[in-house]
């Protein structure tokens, strides 16, 4: 009983599955796909106003053509001069157009007092051209036509509204649509009558018409239709009961006619750019008949698609009813198989809490050894600096040597000297005081000597503001006579007249420029390099100032450049270097002077970049 009331559920799931896929399915369609064809089509209505806007406007443009290739035509022009004589021939020429132009109803030439003197007939579309007899030609000077062309520029033509042909003074039924293109003519610059063509509308305007998706509406700027979908519309404006725009389209009236372009949800309109008085307003609405037409086969659509998804759930239904029941009962089976795990997992867990207290005592003390690897590590970095400073204390010896001996020279020679004129009694007392001098200069100098090493050696390691180019003399004072005696140049490109003050250790900073100095000498030696030069340079932006020092000793190779600011590695001899002077450099910039510090390869050699804070203080 309980797994017919199974199936039965299933079976009832899978109706109301159904129902609700056919629901949201017609909901969707209806809102987006609906939706969706009207906003296309109303986008594909603004696209079909131009094109019929285009088709209008070369229909014009073609009229404008021909009445003045009439007007330029050499029998035209002779037929000015004499009436008389050329008539014929105008005549000819007049039935030879309208014959070729089935739209031509009329085609006449008007004199400047107004009578008619060549007329040309055509008194159906598409009928046989008729030449109208002189003696019935008739006087047009009274109609507006004739009048406002005296005003219009001459040789220039204008249009006529679009409208329906009267005669005799009334509307002529059923209604003629007609347009006038009219060319005032001069001769001997004056007014000479008017070249005017009526033109059939009929075949142009139905062309317009024609559209699968959209009713067309054609009104004036008045808002009286010209032609209206409904065709009891067109020509409003000569009913019995005057017909507007507004009636069809009340919500939208006003915009259509104020504005230019107007666009709704159903509806396009556009102010026609045609040279006529009165301006044209195109409007296209979405077809009704067409909508009806799109909704009742979606009507048809989704009653199909209704049935064919009832049909599928209900075999769905059937089909995957039993294969459900089992696995409902598999879920029931493991259920009661959970409950038995879950209580093993319990255990599990009891066990997993007894090796988690284990992990954590090995974690203390693992974080213990941690501690001893840390410690060891900054002693083995205590231990380097030692070492470099030894390695920096050799090279300052050595630095004291070279400036010492040649003061030390001099006073031995004055010293040998004078003990030597002594003995051999040529001593001369004039002369004493004058090598007593040299050798209390010589003296002195050396005294400078012992200051200068001993303030950088005791200077304090805090940060205090620094001229940067003052350490940079300080350090060339140190190495400077070890360069010179090895004919290595310095070549210093920057402004001692604007100092540059930066926060920062000064003896430290001397430190990293003496290690750069000596480490470009020992390069430029090796290769005994020629015309060696080592030039330094201070770059500043505001934020951050850069010195760099750079040698003509060929470079680093590009396969250990990124090495050599590691402890030990030098390309040196073990005689001749540790490896630390640089590595201790970089560790000076990057940790104490909270800069950096890089190389690279110039053209003429290696090319140290130091880039340090600018103005800033920074506590140690």
């Amino acid at each position: 009983m309980s797994k017919t009331n199974t199936r039965f559920k299933i079976l009832l799931f899978f109706f109301i599955f159904s129902i609700g896929l056919i629901a949201s399915f017609v909901t969707i369609d209806i809102f987006y796909f609906s939706n969706q064809l009207k906003k296309t089509l109303i986008k594909n209505a603004v696209e079909k106003i131009e094109e019929r806007e285009e088709y209008l406007s070369s229909y014009f443009e073609s009229t404008q053509k021909k009445l003045k290739s009439i007007r330029k035509s050499k029998y035209f022009r002779s037929y000015l001069s004499n009436k008389l004589i050329y008539q014929d021939d105008v005549k000819d020429m007049f039935r030879i157009i309208a014959r070729n132009d089935k739209n031509i109803m009329q085609f006449r030439y008007i004199d400047v007092n107004g009578f008619e003197r060549i007329r040309v007939d055509r008194k159906e579309l598409g009928s046989e051209v008729l030449l109208v007899k002189d003696e019935i030609l008739q006087n047009k000077s009274s109609r507006y036509y004739f009048k406002d062309s005296k005003n219009k520029n001459l040789e220039q033509v204008w249009f006529s509204n679009l409208d329906v042909n009267i005669e005799n003074g009334k509307v002529e039924k059923p209604y003629k649509p007609v347009l006038r293109a009219i060319l005032p003519v001069k001769n001997n610059n004056q007014f000479d009558g008017i070249i005017i063509i009526n033109y059939f509308m009929k075949n142009i305007l139905t062309k317009l018409a024609k559209t699968p998706f959209y009713d067309l509406v054609l009104a004036n700027d008045k808002g009286f239709p010209l032609i209206h979908y409904n065709n009891a519309y067109s020509w409003g404006y000569y009913k019995k009961e005057p017909y507007s725009i507004k009636n069809c389209f009340p919500q939208d009236y006003n915009k259509i006619i104020t504005h230019k372009n107007m666009e709704s949800s159903t509806l396009v309109s556009k102010r026609l750019n045609i040279p006529t008085p009165e301006k044209l307003i195109m409007i296209l609405q979405l077809k009704k008949t067409y909508l009806a037409k799109q909704k009742i086969e979606k009507l048809n659509e989704y009653a199909l698609i209704s049935f064919i998804i009832f049909i599928l759930a209900v075999i769905m239904s059937l089909f995957f009813s039993k294969f459900i029941q089992n696995i409902l009962d598999h879920l029931t089976n493991t259920k009661r198989s959970n409950k038995r795990l879950k209580h093993r997992v319990k255990q599990k867990n009891i066990e997993l809490q007894l090796t988690n207290d284990e992990l954590k005592e090995l974690n203390e003390n693992l974080e213990l050894r941690v501690q001893k690897e840390i410690e060891k590590n900054n002693e083995k970095e205590k231990q380097l600096f030692a070492q470099s400073k030894m390695a920096a204390m050799g090279d300052m010896i050595g630095n004291i040597a070279h400036q010492w001996r040649q003061p030390l020279s001099v006073i031995s020679t004055i010293a040998s000297g004078i003990k030597m004129q002594y003995k051999f009694d040529q001593l001369k007392i004039e002369t004493l005081p004058s090598q007593m001098g040299e050798i209390v200069d010589r003296t002195q100098y050396l005294s400078q000597t012992i200051d200068t090493f001993r303030n950088f050696l005791k200077e304090k390691k805090e940060f205090q503001e620094i001229i940067l180019q003052e350490s940079i003399h300080d350090s060339l004072e140190i190495v400077g006579t070890t360069l010179k005696n090895h004919q290595i140049k310095i070549q210093k490109n920057f402004d001692d007249e604007n100092p540059i003050k930066i926060f920062t250790i000064s003896s430290e900073l001397i430190q990293v420029i003496i290690n750069i100095l000596n480490n470009s000498k020992d390069v430029l030696i090796e290769k005994n390099v020629d015309n060696a030069w080592v030039k330094i340079e201070l770059i500043e932006d505001g934020q951050h100032t850069t010195l760099t020092i750079e040698d003509n000793g060929g470079g680093v190779p590009e396969d250990i450049i990124l090495r050599i600011f590691e402890p030990y590695f030098t390309t040196k001899h073990k005689s001749q270097g540790t490896g630390l002077g640089l590595h201790m450099s970089y560790n000076i910039v990057t940790e104490s002077l909270n800069g950096e510090i890089y190389v690279q390869n110039s053209e003429n050699g290696a090319k140290f970049f130091i880039i340090l804070p600018l103005n800033k203080k920074i506590n140690e």
